[in-house]
């Protein structure tokens, strides 16, 4: 005897739930599979699958336009190419970046890798990719700029944003900019962009910049932060900066909050206006004594501030996983550790490079600097 076919919820029929739920967040609609089996298999369902929304499991990369080697020689002859657009780049090298995709499903191409969406806008001969949050993209014009910034989009829905210029003439050539970019969709739908100019030597002082989508403007620590903000014991740290106390491109945004890696010893936690609130040491030494590592990635996962150290003087611990579960005790938890043997094959290997960490289980990615090609792993 053949049963009927139950809905997923009594009463409702599975047309009217899946477009209910069609309209749900994707990291809801994942926590809803776990309410009853008829939901887990109605959102599981392939034919159901392309009317839910989708994430992208992968990597956005991107450099620039063009590798360097491909930029055009001074003497080089055929300068007709160039000239047929203005003395911008051939258009088949206008490439913002691209985008390694890791998902075992074949989904819709809802999101245009290329960001040829952004090809009309003005001033864009040398934009770069260069930070992700929740989302969001953060764009950088390669060139310094009285006028021309930044560009925060969405890449799924093609929604773009400027962001005025923070440079200024008044400041050298030789500071090192560290930008980063903050956006939680659960508290607002403003942005912010926290950047840090570190003098380029020995002594130098780090200053800070912080943009606003909803107030529209720079802020500067030396001109719109008060005395007692700036000699606060906490801002110490930018008054003298050392080789060992250089900030890092690793970043991490954790519970509201922007943690950004030093010298590969400590962890600063700073505001959206960028401002200190915590330094946590993060120096570790391995069982068994020996040398010290140092953390190489900081990141969010599962709502937790994870760290992955790296033994880079050969020991017999490769890579080593962290996690704070206690800021309050700041104490370093280690969750995980695994030899080079286990990862590479062999007692010691150095080519590879640890990019990310998974938000929301527990796996990091590291790349395999292999030749002929990088792979992801």
């Amino acid at each position: 005897m053949d049963w009927p076919k139950r809905s997923a919820v009594a009463g409702l029929p599975d047309d009217l739930l899946v477009e209910i739920l069609s309209r749900v967040p994707v990291k809801d609609l994942h926590r809803s599979k776990c309410v009853a089996r008829g939901w887990y298999h109605l959102i599981t369902d392939p034919h159901h699958r392309e009317k839910f929304p989708q994430t992208l499991l992968g990597f956005f990369y991107g450099e620039g336009r063009l590798p360097r080697d491909d930029y055009p020689d001074e003497d080089d002859s055929d300068e007709d190419e160039y000239d047929e657009y203005d003395g911008k780049w051939p258009r088949q090298c206008q490439e913002f970046g691209g985008f390694v995709e890791l998902s075992r499903y074949t989904l819709p191409a809802a999101v245009d890798h290329s960001f040829f969406f952004l090809e009309e806008l003005h001033g864009i001969d040398n934009l770069r990719l260069l930070r992700s949050c929740n989302g969001l993209l953060l764009f950088e014009h390669g060139f310094n700029s009285d006028t021309l910034g930044y560009i925060e989009c969405n890449p799924a829905t093609e929604q773009w944003m400027a962001v005025p210029s923070h440079w200024t003439p008044a400041y050298p050539h030789d500071y090192i900019r560290h930008a980063y970019l903050v956006f939680d969709p659960a508290v607002s739908s403003h942005f912010h962009i926290v950047m840090f100019w570190e003098e380029d030597k020995e002594g130098g002082m780090v200053t800070v910049h912080a943009y606003s989508s909803k107030a529209g403007v720079w802020t500067h620590s030396e001109t719109d932060w008060t005395k007692e903000e700036k000699q606060r014991k906490l801002e110490e740290w930018r008054c003298q900066i050392r080789y060992k106390s250089r900030l890092q491109e690793p970043s991490a945004f954790v519970n509201g909050t922007l943690f950004l890696l030093m010298g590969g010893y400590q962890i600063l936690e700073v505001d959206v206006e960028g401002k200190t609130r915590r330094i946590i040491p993060a120096l570790f030494r391995m069982s068994g004594g020996g040398a010290c590592c140092h953390v190489v990635l900081i990141g969010q996962s599962q709502g937790q501030l994870y760290c992955i150290s790296d033994d880079a003087h050969g020991g017999s611990h490769g890579v080593s996983i962290w996690v704070i579960e206690d800021f309050d005790t700041q104490e370093l938890v280690l969750k995980h550790s695994v030899s080079w043997l286990q990862l590479f094959g062999q007692k010691s290997f150095l080519g590879y490079e640890v990019v990310a960490i998974h938000p929301d289980c527990n796996m990091f990615f590291y790349c395999a600097l292999l030749e002929p090609a990088t792979d992801i792993i």
